[in-house]
C-alpha cells in the first residue's frame, strides 16, 4: 500500500508538536488503513469503522494470517515503493486513549475534550486523532500521553497434584490488630477470571465473599454506574450468590451461570485472590472485589477494542469508589514496560493521587520481565537469579525511613532505602557492598517506590505473579512475603 505522510500543517507548527507524545505523532502520520493494521498491535488505539469495512483489511494476528518469512521479507525489499503521498486530513475514525497533563486541576470544557476522569492535573479521555491539533494548541494542556499496553502474566500451570496447605503461611502480627482483614476490602485487578464459587472464598454461611466483579470485556450484565465505567459487565454479590444457589439445582458450576468473558483453568485472577484473601491467605476475613481486565488469550478483533493503562486507572478508581469509607488494599499483579520507570508517568501519578487518602493501599507487581534462565547459555551467568528475591518490611509512619536488606548471588549486598518526602515520593537506592564486583554482569537498580503522606492501611495484599513488588502505601502497612 502507498505510504502516506501528514503535512506539518495538519498537526500544527513544530513548537506545538512537543505537546504530543511521539507515538501520537506517528499514528497521525498514517491513514485509516495503516492505523487499522496498527490497532492490532497498539493497545490504546482502535478504529470505529464498521465490521464490514474492517473485513476488507486482513488481520495480521488472525489464525488465517500468512507467516512473514525471510523470503517474503527479501521480496518486499525488492519492490519499488510508490512515492509517498501527503494526507489531506487526519483520520476521524481512529481513536486513542490518552492521559492529559494539564496546567489546571479544574476539568476542561466539554467543547474541548470529554474527560472520563481526573485526578489533580491529570485527566484521561478517548480522543479522535483528528482532534490532536485543536488540543495541542490549547494552553491548558501541557502534554498528551498515549496509554501503554498491559502485559498479561503467563504462569506455568503444573499437572502434578497439589496438596492443600495445612494452615496459612502468611505471618502477620499482631492478629489482634490485623483480624484477618475484617472490615477491609481487598481489591484484585487481574486476568483469566475469578472463581467466586471456590470454597476458599465462601463464608461460614456458604455465601461468596466477593462483593462485586467488574468484567471490563464482558457483556453478560450491565456495566457499573458512572460515565467513567460505562463498559463491560458488573456482577454484584446478589448475582453471584444467586448463581451459587442455582448451581446446586442445575448441577453446573456457578461461574457458568454468571459467565465472565474469561474463564481459564487455573485462572491467574483466582490464584492471586486466594493468596491475598483466601481462607489460607493473608486476609481470610476480608471482603473481595475484583476487576477483570480485557486481556483474553484469544483475541477476536483487537482493532475495535482498548486494553491499555487507562483501563487500569479505571479499575483502581472503581475499586476505591466501591470501598467508600472502608479501608481498601488493591493488588495489581500485571505489568507494562511502557511509560516512564521513574514514577513520573501518568499512571504512576494517577495511583499516587488515589492513595493520597487515609486507608488506601495499592501494591503493583515489579514484573517478570527480567532475564530468565533460558536467556543465557553461560553456566557462570547467574543474572537470572536477580529478580527472584522475597523481602518484606513495614513503614511505621509516613515520613520515616525503612531499610530492607537482601543477599543476592555473587557476594553482593544490597540496601533498599525507602524515604517518604513531603511530596509523597520515596526513592530507592541500591549499592553493592565492599565485597567487590558481582560475579554476574548487568547490575540493575531497583525501581522507585512511592508512599503517600497521611493515613493508615491495615494490610497490603501480596503480589502473586512476581517475586518482588512495588507498593504505594498510606501509613503503617505490612506486606508479608508468601
Amino acid at each position: 500500500m502507498p505510504r502516506l505522510r501528514a503535512k506539518t500543517g495538519l498537526l500544527g507548527p513544530d513548537a506545538r508538536l512537543r505537546t504530543l507524545h511521539p507515538k501520537l505523532r506517528m499514528i497521525a502520520n498514517g491513514d485509516i488503513t495503516v492505523n487499522t493494521v496498527r490497532a492490532e498491535h497498539t493497545a490504546a488505539v482502535k478504529v470505529s469503522k464498521s465490521q464490514e469495512t474492517l473485513d476488507k483489511i486482513p488481520r495480521l494476528r488472525s489464525a488465517a494470517a500468512s507467516v512473514f518469512t525471510k523470503e517474503s521479507f527479501r521480496q518486499a525489499f525488492k519492490k519499488k515503493l510508490a512515492k509517498p503521498k501527503y494526507l489531506k486530513t487526519l483520520p476521524r475514525q481512529v481513536l486513542a486513549n490518552v492521559f492529559l497533563h494539564t496546567t489546571t486541576p479544574q476539568p476542561l470544557p466539554d467543547t474541548l475534550v470529554a474527560e472520563s476522569a481526573r485526578h489533580g492535573r491529570i485527566a484521561k479521555a478517548t480522543i479522535a486523532i483528528s482532534d490532536l491539533p485543536r488540543l495541542a494548541k490549547d494552553e491548558r494542556i501541557r502534554f498528551i500521553e498515549l496509554g501503554e499496553p498491559l502485559r498479561a502474566p503467563q504462569p506455568s500451570v503444573s499437572k502434578a497434584p497439589v496438596d492443600t496447605p495445612p494452615a496459612t503461611r502468611a505471618k502477620v502480627e499482631p492478629f489482634s490488630r490485623h483480624r484477618g482483614g475484617k472490615e477491609v476490602l481487598i481489591g484484585i485487578v487481574d486476568v483469566q477470571g475469578f472463581d467466586f464459587s471456590h470454597p476458599d472464598f465462601l463464608d461460614d454461611d456458604g455465601h461468596t465473599r466477593f462483593v462485586a466483579i467488574w468484567d471490563q470485556g464482558g457483556d453478560a450484565r450491565r456495566p457499573p454506574k458512572g460515565d467513567q465505567f460505562n463498559y463491560g459487565s458488573e456482577f454484584i454479590a446478589a448475582d453471584l450468590n444467586a448463581a451459587l444457589r442455582g448451581a446446586r439445582q442445575a448441577k453446573v458450576p456457578a461461574y457458568e451461570l454468571e459467565r465472565q468473558s474469561q474463564r481459564e483453568p487455573g485462572a491467574h485472577g483466582t490464584h492471586v485472590a486466594s493468596i491475598a484473601a483466601g481462607r489460607r491467605g493473608v486476609c481470610p476475613n476480608a471482603k473481595i472485589a475484583a476487576v477483570l481486565l480485557d486481556l483474553p488469550r484469544e483475541d477476536l478483533d483487537r482493532r475495535r477494542s482498548f486494553y491499555d493503562s487507562t483501563r487500569l486507572a479505571d479499575a483502581i478508581d472503581y475499586l476505591v469508589q466501591l470501598a467508600g469509607d472502608k479501608p481498601i488494599s488493591i493488588n495489581v499483579s500485571l505489568g507494562t514496560n511502557g511509560h516512564a520507570h521513574d514514577t513520573s508517568s501518568a499512571i504512576n501519578r494517577w495511583i499516587d493521587a488515589v492513595v493520597n487518602e487515609p486507608g488506601r493501599c495499592v501494591t503493583v507487581a515489579a514484573g517478570n520481565s527480567g532475564q530468565s534462565r533460558v536467556d543465557t547459555q553461560d553456566p557462570n551467568d547467574f543474572g537470572w537469579l536477580l529478580g527472584q528475591i522475597h523481602t518484606s518490611g513495614q513503614i511505621p509512619k509516613a515520613g520515616l525511613n525503612v531499610e530492607l536488606e537482601w543477599v543476592v548471588v555473587g557476594n553482593v549486598w544490597s540496601t533498599c532505602r525507602r524515604t517518604s518526602s513531603s511530596s509523597g515520593t520515596a526513592r530507592r537506592t541500591d549499592s553493592p557492598s565492599s565485597c567487590g564486583r558481582p560475579a554476574w554482569t548487568g547490575w540493575k537498580r531497583s525501581r522507585p517506590v512511592n508512599t503517600s503522606r497521611t493515613g493508615s492501611c491495615p494490610m497490603a495484599a501480596s503480589s502473586a505473579s512476581t517475586t518482588s513488588s512495588t507498593t504505594r502505601r498510606t501509613g503503617p502497612t505490612t506486606s508479608p512475603s508468601i
